[in-house]
């Protein structure tokens, strides 16, 4: 898990930050599978349709779209979802931006797609930092278990 714009802190007077900036967070994981079951997955996990838009560009392809999650414990968190196939070393990204997301962190959502897809997802294990060695960090999760690894993602 990883606050988007950690740039600026709460009352530094950051004009640019809109009201609730604070409260998004990021949940991104790695997964080694094909696009379809990833897909069917995030589609459980929403209340109505999962309406990812389709782009390809320069051979990379990407889906994007806005979906409402459902909460543990009811309700529905609304964030962006990203999945980008082929993103690193062979496993698709997939990242939810949103102010309440069903996990409260990378590591959560990781174990929580092993046990509905069965792939092996990576994550970090906490969130990164500007001066963090990015190869450093890394949990692979199978349904095997855990395990620290060091991997060169990009």
């Amino acid at each position: 898990m990883s606050n988007i714009g950690n740039e600026t802190t709460p009352g530094d007077g950051a004009a640019d930050d809109p009201p609730g900036h604070d409260d998004v967070r990021e949940v991104e994981i790695y997964l080694r599978a094909d696009p379809g079951p990833i897909l069917a997955w995030v589609d459980t996990l929403c209340e109505g349709p999962a309406p990812l838009a389709v782009r390809t560009h320069g051979g990379m392809v990407t889906r994007r779209g806005t979906l409402a999650l459902r909460l543990p414990g009811g309700g529905v968190g609304v964030c962006e979802a990203l999945l980008v196939e082929s993103a690193a070393s062979g496993f698709s990204s997939l990242c939810f931006t949103g102010e309440a997301l069903p996990w409260p962190d990378d590591l959560s959502c990781a174990r929580a797609a092993v046990s509905a897809i069965g792939c092996e997802v990576r994550c970090n294990a906490a969130a990164w930092q500007p001066g963090d060695d990015e190869d450093d960090g890394w949990i692979a999760v199978t349904r095997d278990g855990e395990r620290a690894i060091r991997w060169r993602s990009a």
